[in-house]
């Protein structure tokens, strides 16, 4: 009789820790700090005004891709007590907020007497060996934290910069970003957010492709936010008004 005969898979929606998991996964997503977030710094205002609104995307992330992300969240994690052993870690998951935005750093580090300032980024194998320069969005994220911890805290990193991991080997990719070259684009890109919740018209997406990956793809599409975003907007903040 084959070994195989005394073995059962457990199919994937009966086992116990998948379920449990993806849930707990699902119940992070849900929860919406009715600021905007500084993780989606440079892209689409249409869509940073929803999150912030706390409206559930038609097009949410799938278990599996959740599942992808958490795998990221762990690696964050990995390096970041890495750091801590060494002594080098300064703040982890430092929380920066002020009246109308929300984030957290992963990782600020102390080297001799330079404070670096760290974003880490996970990608597959298969894009690791393509990446040759920075998303924007990653730039714009990165350096509204540079200019968030100066605010909260009178901190001033001497150094900015981007690590890329492979979720494969660990291998890694640093880039390093001229904040200050940069800081009054990105203060630029979070005012025009303001006003555009205010209901003035700027230029969105960023780029086109953009839609194509958002989680609201189908809630815009349906209800032709591209042509109607402002009354949608208006009409959001009289019903918050009542």
């Amino acid at each position: 009789m084959s070994g195989n005969n005394y073995l059962i898979e457990t199919p994937e929606q009966d086992s116990f820790i998948i379920s449990l998991l993806e849930q707990d996964l699902i119940d992070e997503q849900d929860k919406h700090p009715q600021k905007f977030r500084v993780s989606l710094a440079g892209q689409c205002f249409l869509k940073r005004v929803l999150f912030k609104r706390g409206l559930m995307p038609s097009d949410p992330p799938s278990p599996r891709a959740l599942r992808i992300f958490e795998i990221g969240n762990i690696i964050h994690i990995y390096l970041q007590n890495f750091l801590e052993k060494h002594k080098l870690l300064v703040f982890k998951e430092l929380e920066l907020e002020d009246d109308k935005r929300i984030g957290h750093l992963d990782a600020l580090v102390q080297d001799g007497d330079k404070l670096i300032l760290y974003d880490f980024k996970t990608v597959n194998s298969v894009k690791f060996p393509t990446i040759s320069g920075v998303s924007v969005f990653h730039i714009f994220q990165l350096v509204s934290y540079y200019a968030m911890l100066i605010d909260a805290y009178f901190v001033r990193a001497d150094s900015v910069r981007l690590l890329y991991i492979s979720k494969d080997d660990l291998s890694m990719k640093e880039f390093e970003i001229d904040a200050r070259r940069w800081v009054d684009i990105v203060e630029r890109d979070w005012y025009d957010l303001y006003e555009f919740e205010e209901g003035i018209y700027k230029r969105f997406p960023r780029f086109e492709w953009e839609c194509k990956y958002c989680s609201f793809r189908s809630f815009c599409s349906k209800n032709d936010l591209k042509n109607k975003w402002r009354y949608y907007i208006i009409s959001q903040k009289e019903n918050d008004g009542r």
